[in-house]
């Protein structure tokens, strides 16, 4: 297994097909999805999520995620890199209302480089909650700060390996509904 260490942070927002991490990089350029913040209630604020635009969409479907039917939405690199479930991907969690409830990036283009600190991490956290869910500051509680792997299916020189993406989890508590994020 190859280890590869990210700058990048993971926020937990909303458990999905295993993953329940949103994963917070530099910006790369692309397409722009625009939808609502990450709570499970009421939220005005809208959030642009970059869209890498190297990649296209290649499934939407219905799902239930706590028991509130969602739409999951997987954007794919075009090239076809790493493609299918375990490789590269960027996904969306969105409700009826058009919510975010959730997002992952997992792509080799975030890997390298050293983790920010805890404390740094924590900020990246705060600064997108501030934006995408304002609401939730007041009721959320810190539960842990630490670094987060997940797997990634990748072809390197012809073999199928799996690659760990490191990253920062911060993992929170809505103490309004008992929802962890």
């Amino acid at each position: 297994m190859l280890r590869i260490g990210t700058a990048f942070a993971t926020v937990v927002l909303g458990l999905i097909a295993g993953t329940a991490a949103a994963v917070l990089a530099d910006a790369t350029k692309g397409k722009t999805m625009t939808i609502a913040g990450t709570t499970s209630g009421p939220s005005t604020t809208l959030v642009a999520l970059p869209i890498p635009e190297n990649y296209r969409m290649v499934d939407e479907r219905s799902v239930a995620v706590d028991g509130e039917g969602i739409e999951l939405v997987r954007y794919e690199r075009i090239d076809g890199r790493n493609a299918g479930i375990g490789g590269e991907h960027f996904s969306t969690v969105v409700d009826g209302t058009g919510r975010l409830k959730g997002f992952t990036r997992m792509d080799l283009a975030v890997a390298g480089g050293q983790l920010p600190s805890r404390d740094e991490a924590r900020e990246i956290a705060m600064s997108f909650l501030r934006q995408a869910a304002p609401d939730l500051l007041p009721v959320l509680k810190i539960s842990r700060i630490e670094p987060h792997d997940e797997p990634l299916q990748a072809t390197h020189k012809g073999q199928s390996e799996t690659v760990t993406l490191t990253g920062m989890k911060v993992k929170m508590l809505n103490t309004a509904d008992g929802r962890w994020f």
